[in-house]
């Protein structure tokens, strides 16, 4: 999770006209519409106007997103704040809109609006999007650290723990390489494995027990 450090409301500030959208599937750390025949060009113009955003197409996506290519899955522009900024749709605008005069009824007294701090979904490759694996057990090795993990490669380890054949289409990643923190032949089948995933902001909390077995490896990516 990361602050929310802004937030871009394009149907509020006129980047964005209603009646050049078919539909707006996705709004917060990730925006996504699918322009009204003949009006892509406009909305990707206009979209491409926002302050520090990067807009793609639906064909010009990064493959690392593995977003599908599909119309109606994916609207055909999608828009990326550059920061930990959220892009709200007017449907949320809205929502947000009633949630603010419900709190001045109701919270008049304190005269405090609660707003939204923070958020996920924002590009997996940033530092506050990401976290900490370690590891424990007869399955690991011991004071080993990788550079980074794949989320997707949790599969590979899970298989390993529970010795099952891992699906021939999967790929191993991150943690087939010469320091990878498994034990290639398990011996004690009673020992329990430790396994935690924590946020980025408790790497200093958990350095501190570096040297006892555990594995660590930082930077994975979700």
């Amino acid at each position: 999770m990361a602050n929310v450090t802004g937030v871009i409301r394009p149907f509020f500030e006129k980047y964005l006209s209603p009646t050049s959208v078919e539909t707006n599937l996705l709004s917060g750390a990730l925006f996504n519409v699918m322009p009204k025949r003949g009006l892509t060009r406009k909305v990707y113009n206009n979209l491409s106007n926002l302050p520090n955003v990067t807009v793609y197409r639906r064909d010009e996506l990064p493959e690392r997103f593995h977003y599908s290519k599909l119309e109606h899955r994916l609207g055909e522009i999608t828009v990326l704040p550059n920061s930990e900024g959220q892009i709200i749709s007017r449907v949320i605008l809205l929502i947000n809109l009633i949630e603010h005069y419900f709190q001045l009824i109701f919270r008049q007294q304190q005269k405090k609006i609660i707003t939204k701090k923070g958020n996920h979904g924002w590009d997996n490759t940033l530092a506050t999007m990401q976290a900490i694996f370690m590891a424990r057990g007869p399955s690991f090795n011991k004071n080993v650290s990788i550079h980074s993990l794949n989320n997707v490669d949790i599969y590979h380890i899970a298989c390993h723990i529970l010795k099952l054949n891992p699906n021939p289409h999967a790929t191993a990643g991150s943690i087939n390489s010469d320091r990878s923190p498994l034990v290639e032949n398990q011996d004690n089948d009673f020992e329990v494995n430790f396994v935690e995933i924590a946020t980025i902001h408790e790497l200093n909390l958990i350095s501190m027990y570096n040297g006892t077995g555990v594995v660590f490896i930082r930077n994975s990516i979700f």
